[in-house]
C-alpha cells in the first residue's frame, strides 16, 4: 500500500511562509558545506578527464554513488537537516543521503556546473504546505536553458540512470538563494525499465534441454542484473544464479556464465546464462511434455518481472504501490527432435491501461516460437483498479504452468 502518511489523516504544520522561503532556508543552512579542496579538485580532474559535459556529469555521479558509502554517523545538532561538509564527506567515504548529495554538489560546482542540494520524499506524497516532509536530499543541477537536470547519488549504486526509475512522481524542493517552489518528477514509463530475455532451447527426444537465457536490463531492471555482480561476493555468484535456474526445474545446471562490465555505466547490461536439465521433458513413448523453460523462470519471479510482484488476493481496500512500472518481454524459440511436432496453447491478449498480458506461439517445422509480454503500467494503482492488475499477473503467471506436448504427426492433440 501507500506510504501510511499518504492515506492516514494527518496535521502538517509550517513556519515557512512558502516554498520559495524554505527552499531558500535550506539553501543558506547548508551553502557553506560545499567548499571544496585541493584533494577534491584534483580528483575531479581525474574523473572528467577528457570527457564532455554529459559525460562529466555521469561519471562523476556514479563516481560518487561506488565510492561514498552509506552509513550515518551522529555528530551534533541539527542532524536531521545539516549536510556534513564535503571534505569530511571525502575524507571519510561515507555519509547519509543529505552527504553523499553533498559531495557530489560539491563535485560538480568543481567541474564547472550550477549545482544545489534538494529535498525529497522517497515513496511520499510532499502535501502543499511548506512544512518539512522530507527523508531524502538529492541533486539539482541547472542546465543553461534554466530547466533541472535531477541528480540522485544515494540510489545509483548498481544503477545506469542518472535519476532511480523507482523515484518517479516525486516531490522536490531545490535549494537555491532565489528560492523555489514545490516541483514533481515525471512519470516514467513501463519502457523505461525494460527487462528482455532473450532464450533459445533445444530438446532431444530423451526430454534433456540445453539452453541459453540472455537478460538485458534498462532503468530499474539494469539495477537488478548489475546486483547479480555489485551485491554478491565473487565465491557467492555461482551459487546465486543456480538459484535462478532452479525455478525452471530442480534439476538444472549452470554450464557457464558471462556479463557485461557491471561497472560500466556507458551502456545497460546484459547477463547470459547457459544451462542444461538432464530430465526437463516427460518422455513417454513417442511424446514429449514440457513446459516453457522462459516463463518458468521468469512469468511469476517477482525478481525479473515486476507485475508479478503484485499481490493476489481478490479484495483491496487501499490503493497498490508498486515503485516503478516495468515491461518483462520474452523471445524464445525452442528447438524439438526431429520427426516431432507441437500444438501450440491458445494466445494471451489481455490488453489494459494500468497493466496487460499477451503471448504469441508460432510454429515454424521443428521450432516452436514464443513472444510474450507483462507490463505493469504505473507505479501507484488506485484500488479500483487492482483487479485489473491482479487478473493480468495471474494471466500471466498461468503461462509457465502451460503443458507444451510433442509428438509424432498427429499425436500431439
Amino acid at each position: 500500500m501507500p506510504d501510511l502518511t499518504d492515506v492516514v489523516p494527518k496535521v502538517v504544520m509550517a513556519t515557512a511562509e512558502n516554498w520559495e522561503a524554505k527552499s531558500r532556508w535550506f539553501y543558506e543552512t547548508n551553502e557553506w558545506v560545499f567548499d571544496s579542496n585541493p584533494e577534491i579538485d584534483e580528483k575531479v580532474r581525474e574523473i572528467t578527464r577528457g570527457l564532455d559535459e554529459d559525460e562529466s556529469v555521469a561519471a562523476l555521479l556514479h563516481w560518487v554513488a561506488q565510492n561514498i558509502r552509506y552509513s550515518g554517523l551522529k555528530m551534533e545538532e541539527g542532524e536531521g537537516y545539516t549536510i556534513h561538509p564535503s571534505a569530511m564527506t571525502f575524507s571519510d567515504r561515507c555519509g547519509v543521503c543529505k552527504d553523499i548529495a553533498g559531495m557530489l554538489v560539491t563535485m560538480l560546482r568543481v567541474a564547472g556546473f550550477e549545482t544545489y542540494a534538494a529535498m525529497t520524499m522517497a515513496g511520499a506524497r510532499v502535501e502543499a504546505v511548506p512544512a518539512d516532509q522530507f527523508n531524502h536530499c538529492v541533486v539539482a543541477l541547472k542546465k543553461k536553458d534554466g530547466d533541472y537536470l535531477m541528480l540522485d547519488p544515494t540510489w545509483a549504486p548498481w544503477n545506469n540512470p542518472l535519476w532511480s526509475r523507482w523515484e518517479g512522481e516525486q516531490h522536490f524542493v531545490i535549494g537555491t538563494p532565489w528560492g523555489e517552489s514545490r516541483m514533481m518528477i515525471p512519470a516514467f514509463t513501463p519502457e523505461q525499465n525494460r527487462m528482455l530475455i532473450e532464450s533459445e532451447a533445444t530438446l532431444n527426444e530423451n526430454g534433456a534441454l540445453k539452453g541459453t537465457l540472455t537478460f538485458t536490463g534498462s532503468g530499474i531492471a539494469d539495477g537488478r542484473l548489475r546486483g547479480v555482480l555489485g551485491d554478491h561476493p565473487i565465491a557467492e555468484r555461482e551459487r546465486y544464479l543456480q538459484g535462478w535456474l532452479a525455478r525452471i526445474a530442480p534439476g538444472a545446471r549452470l554450464v557457464d556464465w558471462e556479463m557485461s562490465d557491471h561497472r560500466d555505466f556507458t551502456r545497460d547490461t546484459q547477463l547470459t546464462l547457459k544451462y542444461e536439465v538432464p530430465a526437463y521433458a516427460d518422455a513417454r513413448g513417442e511424446r514429449l511434455s514440457f513446459v516453457s523453460p522462459a516463463l518458468a523462470l521468469s512469468a511469476d519471479n517477482g525478481l525479473l518481472n515486476r507485475l508479478a510482484g503484485a499481490p493476489r488476493g481478490e479484495e483491496r481496500h487501499w490503493d497498490l504501490f508498486m515503485w516503478g512500472p516495468q515491461a518483462l518481454v520474452v523471445e524464445e524459440t525452442i528447438t524439438l527432435p526431429k520427426k516431432l511436432e507441437v500444438d501450440p496453447p491458445d494466445d494471451l491478449d489481455q490488453p489494459g491501461d494500468w497493466a496487460s498480458a499477451r503471448r504469441a506461439w508460432t510454429v515454424d517445422g521443428r521450432k516452436l516460437t514464443l513472444e510474450a509480454e507483462a507490463v505493469l503500467a504505473r507505479r501507484m494503482i488506485p484500488v479500483e483498479h487492482y483487479e485489473e492488475v491482479r487478473e493480468a499477473a495471474e494471466s500471466f503467471a498461468e503461462g509457465a504452468e502451460l503443458t507444451l506436448v510433442a509428438a509424432r504427426e498427429g499425436g500431439a492433440k
